[in-house]
């Protein structure tokens, strides 16, 4: 049969299926074959990726936005401080440190002018406290004294606690910092280690200058008084008054100059006089000199002004009336004040009967929605409540106590300086008696007396200058001010720390490089090419007949 086709050998399509399927296969040996026939193109690429993202992430690195950061730590040694109070009672806060006033100086001193404008200086400048060891101590005590069940002696006895704990502890310590942003050029750490150390050095300039943080305030006695001799022209009992009265204001001084650190090793002129010395020399001379002769001149008689001798004791005697009359009104006010507002505070009590409490419901609002503070309940809320009338209270009283004590106090040194000129006023006698004595006075008494109240007057005149000399000279060697207000405790640290770390840019750089390896890989095989070439080889499928 002519037309009948050849039947279809099935082994040839059979070798051609085959060969399909192992060209469909990938081979990891095939891999390896053609990526090591163009390893010199590939090694070629690899070399220019890697040193591509090597310049890419360096530049990166470098060219980032760095944050200079220099820090001094540094501890307040003047007293008061934990008060918020220089020596000198005028307030005291740490942006003191970090003024206008302050960091002008610093800015213009350093030169930054070069680096940075003013404002962003005084951005950059900032201080912290970093006394850990009160921050707990503060929390401590802030739980123990929320009880709500504490009676307000143990509350004062744990303030009283709180208080001795906080003293013992470290000083407050802080922490003065320069942070700002850099690009690539940057201010010299030297720079940033002088303007930190250069701050506090201006502010305690400043400090002893306008808010007198060295002079503790202290009003000395001047000697011009005593430059003037009155003994020409006044009695001697007024005199020796005038005397006792500087002598008292000169104790005043010394006793201010005792709470300065160092006074005792200050010594003083040719015979090393310290300040002890003074007072020792002062208390000889009223116990010694003045006080006796006082009292005899009054018993003997001996005057040379006696209508003004009597007229300056019947004034004294006014004046301390006055001022004892005034301190009992004081007294009274006081008293009665403290009494009103305690039997008030017990009506209220009796006529609440209950205490007036907040809410329960404060974790809802009147519709029966939650509030947006849930977490503070009625019973923390009363209790701060409680707790802020309760030292209100306490101190409310304490002050009225106090300012009693002080009225009472000038009343008992009123009286006594009372009692001490009528003493004066009935030992000078009558006045029969008075001008018999004066009219055979004793020449030699008056000699004596006159002496006597020269040396007193030269050793009063002395004593003050002495110690005005004592009192510069102590602010000269203990109180300069970097010595006096602070002292650091460790060297200024600098650091550099960078917007993305080299670490992370490292990562970076090995992830891309891993990825445009891939791509070259993946380029370098060419699946789909290869195939079709290698398919094209493969003999078409005869034609069946």
């Amino acid at each position: 049969m002519l037309n009948e086709k050849p039947a279809k050998s099935p082994s040839v399509d059979m070798d051609r299926m085959e060969m399909i399927n192992e060209l469909d296969e990938i081979s990891i040996q095939d891999l390896l074959k053609r990526l090591w026939l163009r390893r010199a193109g590939i090694a070629l690429w690899s070399l220019a990726i890697f040193v591509s993202v090597f310049f890419v992430g360096g530049l990166v690195f470098l060219l980032q936005e760095r944050t200079e950061s220099g820090m001094l730590c540094f501890r307040l040694d003047f007293s008061d401080v934990e008060n918020g109070k220089y020596p000198s009672g005028l307030p005291f806060s740490t942006e003191d440190i970090i003024s206008v006033p302050v960091l002008t100086r610093v800015y213009q001193n350093n030169g930054l002018q070069a680096y940075m404008e003013f404002r962003e200086f005084k951005a950059a400048m900032s201080i912290v406290q970093t006394n850990d060891r009160i921050r707990l101590l503060r929390y401590e005590y802030a739980a123990k004294l929320s009880d709500r069940k504490l009676k307000m002696d143990e509350r004062q006895q744990l303030e009283k606690e709180y208080q001795k704990k906080k003293n013992a502890a470290m000083g407050p310590v802080y922490l003065l910092r320069f942070s700002y942003q850099s690009g690539f050029f940057r201010i010299p750490r030297e720079l940033v280690a002088q303007v930190l150390n250069d701050t506090l050095s201006v502010w305690a300039e400043y400090a002893a200058q306008t808010k007198g943080a060295i002079q503790y305030e202290i009003a000395l006695v001047s000697s011009n008084p005593m430059e003037e001799n009155p003994l020409s022209s006044e009695d001697y009992l007024v005199i020796i008054d005038m005397m006792l009265s500087t002598i008292k204001r000169v104790q005043n001084c010394i006793d201010e100059i005792k709470t300065i650190p160092g006074y005792e090793l200050v010594r003083v002129g040719k015979r090393q006089i310290s300040v002890m010395d003074i007072e020792y020399r002062l208390l000889d001379l009223v116990n010694i000199d003045l006080k006796p002769l006082n009292s005899l001149l009054c018993n003997e008689g001996i005057s040379k002004n006696r209508n003004l001798a009597l007229s300056f004791i019947k004034n004294e005697i006014f004046e301390r009336s006055l001022q004892k009359q005034e301190a009992i009104s004081q007294k009274k006010v006081y008293r009665e004040s403290l009494k009103n507002y305690l039997l008030k505070g017990e009506s209220v009590q009796a006529n609440s009967g209950t205490e007036t409490r907040i809410s329960p419901m404060i974790g809802e609002s009147s519709a029966g929605i939650p509030a947006m503070i849930p977490q503070f309940g009625a019973d923390f809320l009363n209790s701060m409540i409680e707790l802020g009338q309760e030292r209100s209270d306490a101190r409310f009283r304490q002050e009225v106590t106090e300012l009693a004590i002080e009225a009472g106090i000038k009343e008992v040194e009123a009286e006594s300086q009372i009692s001490y000129y009528k003493s004066m006023l009935n030992a000078m006698g009558n006045d029969e008696d008075f001008s018999k004595i004066d009219s055979s006075m004793d020449e030699a008494a008056r000699i004596k007396t006159e002496s006597t109240l020269k040396k007193a007057h030269d050793e009063i005149s002395n004593s003050i200058k002495v110690l005005n000399t004592v009192y510069q000279d102590l602010l000269i060697r203990y109180l300069e001010p970097q010595a006096t207000l602070y002292s650091l405790l460790e060297p200024a640290i600098i650091k550099s720390t960078k917007a993305v770390s080299a670490k992370r840019i490292l990562m970076a750089m090995v992830l891309a490089w891993f990825l445009l390896e891939a791509v070259v890989l993946i380029g370098y095989l060419g699946f789909t090419k290869d195939n079709q070439h290698i398919r094209s080889q493969v003999p078409p499928a005869k034609p069946e007949a």
